[in-house]
């Protein structure tokens, strides 16, 4: 009687799912992971596992990521910038990139991903020299010339009175418009940056109306 008022429960919740042809259940096993990381998300915990996971794949990968692997494709989720910045925030996802240089210092990858992280909440003079390692390892990749391009924007719109400014504005401009050329069919993201960073430059910059509107 205990198990079956246990099972009633789990099934109102929608963790298992009663099958009435077969008369059986079937456990929802992508939402109680959810459930299990949401938990250790507010303990406060989640960092050590993401930290301790990473560097567990990393061994197993190597010093370059096999893209096509399970665990190279499972790591890249772990490393994504965005990913880490949501779940566990700036100081701890920058602490984690660090714990991992000393394996994954060859990858372009790896070094896109921490530039990432600091053009959009950190250093823009890290991000700089974390991307140009991204682009000296990973020559080519749009997705490296985007972030790049998003770095020289950005680099521009935080100190606009500089007399470089406008240098960078065009420079992140004309990489963006690159990608877009050559790669605007394999992702919308290039568009993306390239409106918001023109925008946000708008808004702060001492231009007038006219120029501004051009």
């Amino acid at each position: 009687e205990e198990a079956l008022v246990a099972l009633e429960r789990l099934t109102a919740r929608h963790l298992v799912l009663l099958n009435p042809v077969r008369s059986d259940y079937r456990c929802r096993h992508r939402v109680i992971s959810d459930l299990v990381f949401d938990k250790v998300k507010e303990q406060g915990e989640l960092s050590e596992v993401l930290a301790g996971l990473a560097w567990a794949l990393a061994t197993k990968t190597g010093t370059v990521l096999d893209r096509y692997s399970r665990t190279g494709r499972f790591l890249i989720r772990i490393l994504s910038h965005e990913f880490l910045l949501n779940t566990i925030g700036f100081m701890t996802a920058r602490d984690i990139y660090t714990r991992l240089e000393a394996i994954l210092g060859g990858d372009y990858h790896y070094w896109l991903q921490r530039g990432s992280l600091e053009v959009e909440s950190g250093d823009v003079r890290k991000a700089e020299n974390f991307l140009g390692a991204a682009r000296s390892l990973g020559a080519g990749d749009f997705r490296v010339n985007t972030a790049y391009g998003y770095m020289l924007m950005r680099k521009a719109w935080e100190n606009p009175s500089d007399l470089h400014a406008e240098e960078y504005l065009n420079s992140g401009i004309d990489e963006l418009e690159l990608v877009i050329a050559n790669s605007g069919q394999l992702s919308a993201y290039s568009y993306h940056v390239l409106g918001s960073q023109g925008l946000a430059w708008i808004h702060r910059s001492n231009w007038n109306r006219e120029r501004k509107r051009e």
